[in-house]
């Protein structure tokens, strides 16, 4: 097997006994301290045994702790307590599908790098794992694919260990460093394909959980049935994520207008488990008909733009034209599509003010997705801006960037899902 390099700088794991190529040569010896070195010495071998064999530590992530982080992620997030509550007696399935998901050593082994390298990952792949279960219970998944769901969901973010997710400065990430970004998961799925006892459905899911439906998603752009059963459930989890991830005061109606404004990219099916299973969101105090749909008008801003920047281009001038063109005509169907919720409000003022946080989740949304639109046109073009001879080819890249600069935009319409 193909030695696989996770860690990042040192780790309290050793060498327990002798690590040899297939050739013969002993490549490090007992006692050797597994660094950043010694696994690049590794990497480019066939070892003879696997590497989780041959490696200890005195404190390995343990099936029970796994469990403890996702059941603390519970308690501590009040839209998984009320998922969690939701559930009733079948509760007992979500747990009992967590406690006896395959784990095999070498995963365990790259739970507690993941774990002593990056806290919060780690975190992230407990509380993906309750998340997709709870979508899988109340789907009706047998045991066997529900099991299938926790490991793939424990897992589908670990090949993010191999790569830099972030600039150091905080910039927003160029084309480059956003298409190895989104290798993470073609990393995550060599991982989970390296356990032959495992079902392939494990690491498909994990190379899939950022495709979509309508052919949006990454790394391959997979649509409709291309797309497997377990990654539209990751799919969503990553969503759900990504909103409890933000700093907003109301993730539960963001959550429901992503949801609502995604219903062609999204599984319908598992996007309803998710809407009918949460709470009815709170009622905006003090809400300001002048203001909340600022974001809205934003995107709105950015369509009229666009209709401006694309008058006069044509794909012959422009390749990037019709990509975002086509994206940008999408979204604004989405937009028009949605249908806001008053929450049944018995006043006026009641019906108002949820309209305004209606239209300002969806403005969230919207732009969020737009400038998404301007970063896959750079990552495919990434010239884009540069050298342009043409009228229509420099509008269109005018727009481009300055949609990229919207750097002040919110993380609770979607973060990095």
């Amino acid at each position: 097997m193909k030695a696989t390099t996770p860690w990042r700088g040192d780790q309290p794991l050793a060498v327990t006994r002798p690590i040899h190529s297939t050739s013969g040569i002993k490549l490090l010896d007992v006692g050797t301290t597994v660094d950043r070195r010694a696994l690049e010495h590794l990497a480019g071998n066939t070892l003879a045994e696997p590497l989780d064999q041959c490696i200890g530590g005195a404190d390995w992530v343990q099936r029970q702790d796994v469990i403890s982080v996702a059941r603390e992620q519970v308690a501590a997030v009040p839209l998984l307590g009320h998922f969690d509550a939701g559930l009733g007696e079948q509760s007992s399935r979500l747990w009992a599908a967590l406690a006896a998901c395959p784990l095999p050593p070498a995963f365990m082994l790259h739970l507690t790098v993941v774990r002593n390298s990056d806290q919060a990952l780690y975190e992230h792949g407990a509380r993906a794992a309750f998340i997709g279960l709870f979508i899988g219970v109340s789907a009706g998944f047998a045991d066997a694919d529900l099991q299938a769901l926790a490991t793939a969901a424990l897992l589908h973010d670990v090949g993010m260990m191999h790569i830099d997710s972030a600039p150091p400065d905080g910039r927003s990430l160029t084309a480059s460093e956003r298409q190895a970004l989104q290798r993470h998961t073609v990393i995550g799925q060599q991982i989970a394909s390296s356990e032959p006892t495992l079902d392939p459905s494990i690491a498909i899911a994990i190379a899939q959980h950022h495709e979509r439906i309508d052919g949006s998603g990454y790394p391959h752009g997979l649509r409709d049935a291309e797309i497997g059963l377990l990654p539209r459930v990751l799919m969503l989890v990553e969503i759900v994520s990504a909103v409890l991830d933000a700093p907003d005061s109301e993730p539960t109606r963001q959550l429901s207008m992503t949801l609502r404004a995604n219903h062609q990219n999204l599984d319908p099916a598992f996007s309803q488990v998710l809407l009918s299973a949460l709470p009815r969101p709170r009622l905006p105090v003090g809400a300001d008909f002048s203001k909340h749909p600022s974001e809205l008008r934003r995107v709105g801003a950015l369509l009229a733009a666009w209709r401006i920047a694309s008058t006069g281009a044509s794909s012959a001038e422009a390749p990037q034209f019709a990509f975002v063109d086509e994206r940008m005509q999408r979204l604004r169907r989405q937009v028009a599509e949605v249908r806001f919720d008053d929450g049944a409000a018995t006043t006026a003022p009641e019906a108002t003010s949820i309209l305004c946080a209606e239209m300002n989740a969806l403005g969230r949304e919207a732009l969020w997705q737009a400038r998404q639109i301007a970063y896959d046109a750079v990552q495919r073009w990434p010239n884009v801006g540069h050298h342009e001879t043409l009228a229509g080819q420099s509008a269109v890249s005018e727009w481009i960037n300055a949609t990229m600069r919207l750097t002040e935009l919110p993380r609770s319409a979607g973060g990095a899902r």
